[in-house]
């Protein structure tokens, strides 16, 4: 890796603009703050400094640079995350020596990008060529503008076997790479044809834009209706959101989504001003989906049909939302309508009312729990819920609204323990905190206080690091954790001087240390208070006398140690010596 090119590309990037991309940020003197968005949570724990290069979140501790922020907050690896950003800041990248099958994967998802590009424009010239009459006809019977069309990039595959398949390899693609990439088919007897045939084309995008899945809807009633991209290199079921990169935005700035089942459902609701509005891609709601959406916004409201098929989707749904600590409300649609017909037909101020009737989450579940579960049933469900509450506040929290609404003794609950959890690690990690983080990180040794603050100077003033060693800070550090921290962080610097010598911590490359020493030094970073040059330079004079004196006592220990020793062999010539050096050290003081 080229370490010089990733400096570069974190120079070009502006930390606070990529962030404001995903969460609202305030200033906050040097830095900025805002709600985090891997975690649920109001309060503005989640912390930039763009002028030491960081983020910090209080509340979870996610930490890292710029890359690290831009790779977790679009689902992507470090290795993608440089690769994007490189693009967008114009820096070349240099990976090294790369092994043949990280090779090939690596080409194998740029040709599936591509792929995924190239076929979104050849649908959507389908869709404005003369073949595409039927599918303007229903769409615009349906209702959908232009401006909707162009926004979600909707397009059309067209009824025959080969037309993608042709398109693809005129541009330089294989049916293997386009069988790879779920654009193809190859069925048992080894034929291979288009996915998509004769269906209006929803592209699916990532967070950065990129399409990287399609939906078809079948105009013709005896085929199935929806057929859906099959998994890839590019994409993986149940982790993406219809709509989210368009509305990601509005969500942010509204604190509140929309959430519903159909891809026309969705593109309605953008076209009436429900500009937060995502839907569900083809199977049920994920944990990671959930909390996906749940990093953006504090409020979700679920809009499902008024059917039993609609009613227990969103149950599920609101299940997920409560367990993580998410406030959703559940919005049932009139009987034989939904989304798209409703505001076609009766406009979004009729629409706004139905939001306006939305049930509070819980609330929906224990009505819907009590009135359609038998006794032993609501029983199962209601452990069932509580085994997926990660937090045991947030658990404490439903236990007596569970116990009132569905008319079970409080005291019984509370003496129920749950087994262990059987959501994802994904859901677990983004269960609600709503704690300050705690002195000490988890996943290494708790520090002295003496180390944490030494650490945190050393780390928020890397100016003064020569004078530190010099000055002894090794041989005051008590954990050897801190002394392995201390070490690595003077072989950044020899890093840094070598490349690009900088003044501040913005400049430095953390990734040479352990995930937990890495995670300690950005929240040391965020913690430190904001000084300037002045102050910086006082508080090393006070570090510097604090070191000096350290050493002058560790000298006169090893004296009186050295003096003890000759005392104990009789060897009086040293034993003079040695009270001689005392005496004259005695004297510095």
């Amino acid at each position: 890796m080229d370490r010089t090119a990733v400096q570069r590309i974190k120079s070009r990037l502006d930390f606070v603009e990529l962030a404001q991309r995903y969460l609202e940020l305030r200033p906050n003197g040097e830095r900025w703050s805002g709600p985090c968005p891997f975690h649920q949570e109001t309060k503005p724990s989640f912390h930039v400094n763009p002028g030491q290069g960081f983020y910090y979140c209080f509340g979870c501790q996610a930490s890292g640079d710029v890359i690290d922020f831009y790779a977790r907050i679009n689902g992507l690896d470090f290795k993608q995350a440089l690769v994007q950003l490189a693009r967008e800041t114009g820096v070349e990248l240099d990976f090294g020596p790369v092994n043949p099958q990280e090779r090939q994967e690596l080409e194998q998802r740029d040709a599936a990008l591509r792929m995924a590009a190239l076929a979104t424009e050849h649908f959507r010239h389908n869709l404005i060529s003369p073949a595409g009459a039927l599918a303007r006809d229903y769409l615009l019977r349906r209702g959908v503008s232009p401006e909707m069309l162009e926004a979600f990039q909707v397009g059309w595959s067209r009824a025959d076997w080969h037309g993608l398949e042709e398109f693809l390899q005129s541009q330089g693609f294989t049916r293997d790479q386009a069988v790879d990439c779920g654009l193809l088919v190859r069925n048992d007897r080894g034929k291979v044809y288009d996915r998509f045939r004769g269906r209006i084309m929803f592209p699916i995008h990532d967070l950065t834009g990129r399409v990287i899945a399609f939906g078809g809807r079948a105009i013709d009633s005896e085929e199935p209706k929806y057929i859906n991209s099959s998994e890839s290199s590019i994409y993986t079921k149940g982790q993406h959101l219809y709509g989210l990169h368009q509305a990601r935005k509005a969500i942010v700035r509204d604190k509140r989504a929309l959430l519903t089942e159909g891809y026309l459902d969705v593109i309605a609701l953008h076209q009436f001003g429900f500009s937060g509005a995502v839907g569900v891609l083809g199977t049920a709601l994920t944990p990671e989906q959930v909390k996906r959406l749940g990093g953006f916004c504090s409020r979700i409201d679920l809009l499902f049909d008024g059917d039993q098929a609609g009613q227990k989707a969103a149950l599920r749904a609101a299940e997920m939302f409560l367990a993580q600590g998410l406030a959703c409300h559940v919005v049932t649609m009139p009987q034989g309508e939904d989304v798209d017909s409703l505001l076609h037909a009766q406009g979004p101020e009729t629409l706004r009312a139905v939001l306006d009737t939305g049930r509070d989450g819980l609330d929906f579940c224990v009505r819907t729990v009590s009135e359609t579960y038998a006794p032993r049933e609501i029983m199962g469900w209601v452990r069932r819920f509580l085994d997926n509450v990660a937090a045991d506040d947030l658990r404490g929290f439903y236990l007596p609204r569970l116990a009132a609404g569905l008319g079970m003794s409080e005291t019984e609950l509370r003496k129920w323990r749950p087994t262990a959890p059987k959501q994802t690690a994904a859901l677990a990690h983004a269960a609600p905190q709503t704690a300050r983080a705690p002195t000490n990180q988890p996943g290494g040794p708790r520090l002295t206080a003496r180390d944490r603050q030494l650490l945190a100077f050393a780390v928020s003033c890397p100016e003064y690091r020569h004078e530190l060693a010099a000055s002894g800070l090794d041989a005051v550090l008590e954990d050897s954790w801190a002394k392995a921290i201390w070490d690595k962080l003077r072989i950044l610097d020899a890093s840094v001087v070598a490349h690009d010598a900088r003044e501040d911590a913005s400049g430095y490359d953390y990734s040479v240390l352990e995930e937990p020493e890495r995670r300690l030094c950005y929240q040391l970073l965020a913690e430190a208070p904001q000084r300037d040059q002045a102050d910086r330079a006082a508080f090393w004079a006070e570090v510097r006398e604090f070191l000096t004196k350290n050493q002058f006592k560790k000298r006169q220990q090893e004296m009186l140690q050295a003096l003890r020793a000759a005392q104990a062999q009789g060897d009086q010539q040293r034993v003079s010596a040695l009270l001689q050096a005392y005496q004259d050290l005695a004297m510095e003081a």
